[in-house]
């Protein structure tokens, strides 16, 4: 019985070695499987925000930049990834990416903020609706900054025309 049982262990040994490795592979599998799918997803997200004809951007608690869009990267001239993890300091004098860092935080604070406000970014202005809010970046767990930028330049030209026009009249 003894010897029974000593031959038969490798055998059994061996089919649960099979059965890990099947298990093993199946779980590879999935894995890849779900990799695939959130990094599909991920893109479509991003697809989603570069359609939109607005600047739209999210910067971690330290005020570096962790997503915009296109729209974003063609008003600095440069590419998403040549934006990903650089601030305001990196674009304007130290005294100005101060004052709007320090605005931000005030932002972060207070949850969000919606203003007008003239932007010249390589040489041209740009009248911008900017609303910014606080925001949880789950990956990163910390509170950052949100931000959609509305280009109003138009619209401003406008009414300053209608305004201009009623002072004639």
């Amino acid at each position: 019985r003894m010897l029974v049982r000593a031959r038969a262990a490798p055998l059994q040994l061996q089919a649960k070695l099979l059965e890990i490795q099947r298990i093993t592979t199946e779980n590879d599998a999935k894995n890849e499987e779900l990799l695939t799918y959130m990094k599909n997803y991920r893109q479509t997200l991003l697809d989603i925000l570069d359609q939109l004809p607005h600047k739209i951007f999210l910067k971690d608690s330290h005020g570096k930049m962790v997503l915009v869009n296109t729209v974003v990267a063609k008003a600095h001239h440069m590419s998403i990834d040549e934006l990903i993890g650089k601030s305001d300091f990196d674009f304007v004098d130290a005294e100005t990416a101060q004052q709007w860092r320090n605005q931000e935080l005030e932002i972060i604070k207070k949850g969000s903020e919606t203003y007008v406000f003239n932007d010249t970014i390589g040489g041209e202005t740009k009248t911008l609706k900017s609303m910014k809010m606080a925001f949880f970046i789950p990956h990163m767990n910390e509170v950052g900054l949100l931000g959609v930028q509305t280009d109003i330049t138009e619209l401003q030209m406008l009414r300053d025309q209608a305004q201009e026009s009623k002072k004639l009249v």
